[in-house]
C-alpha cells in the first residue's frame, strides 16, 4: 500500500465524518423546528379559546369543592350523634368509676375495722392451741354466728 492510498483513505473518511455529522444536524434542525411549529399550533388554539378551558378548569373546581362541602355536611350529622353517644358513654364510665371510688373506700374502711377483731382472733386461737383447747362456732341458716364454744381438743 502507498501512502498515497493511505493518505486520501484519511481524508476520505474524514469528509464522510464531517457530512454525516452535518445531515444528523440537519435532521436535528428540522425536528427541532416541527416540534417549534407543532407548539405554536397548540398555543394559537388555547389563544383563540381559552376561555372554555379556564372554564372548564374552574367549573371541575367548583364542582369538587361542591362535593366536599357536601361530604363534610354529613359527615358532621354523623359526628354529631357519634358525639352525643361518646359523651354519654363517657359520662356513663365516670359514673362508674365514681361508683368504684366509693366501693374501695367502703372496703379499705371494712378491712380498716375488720383487721383489729382478727389479730385478736387469732391471738385467742393461738392461746387456746396452746391451752390444749379448740375454738368451734356454731353458724344459723343466715349464716350468722349463734354459739361459740371452747371445748378441748380430741385426742
Amino acid at each position: 500500500m502507498s501512502i498515497e492510498l493511505l493518505f486520501y483513505t484519511q481524508i476520505g473518511s474524514i469528509l464522510l465524518f464531517i457530512t454525516s455529522l452535518f445531515v444528523l444536524y440537519r435532521l436535528l434542525v428540522e425536528q427541532k423546528d416541527a416540534t417549534i411549529q407543532f407548539l405554536e399550533k397548540q398555543l394559537q388554539a388555547f389563544k383563540d379559546d381559552p376561555s372554555d378551558i379556564i372554564l372548564k378548569k374552574l367549573s371541575e373546581r367548583v364542582r369538587i369543592a361542591n362535593d366536599e362541602v357536601e361530604r363534610l355536611a354529613k359527615d358532621k350529622e354523623t359526628l354529631a350523634g357519634v358525639n352525643d353517644d361518646a359523651a354519654v358513654y363517657i359520662k356513663s364510665l365516670e359514673d362508674a368509676r365514681e361508683a368504684d371510688k366509693e366501693l374501695i373506700q367502703k372496703l379499705e374502711a371494712y378491712r380498716n375495722n375488720v383487721q383489729p377483731q382478727l389479730t385478736f382472733l387469732s391471738d385467742i386461737v393461738l392461746y387456746l392451741e396452746k391451752q390444749g383447747q379448740r375454738m368451734r362456732v356454731r353458724r344459723n341458716k343466715d349464716g350468722a354466728v349463734d354459739e361459740v364454744v371452747i371445748e378441748p381438743e380430741p385426742e
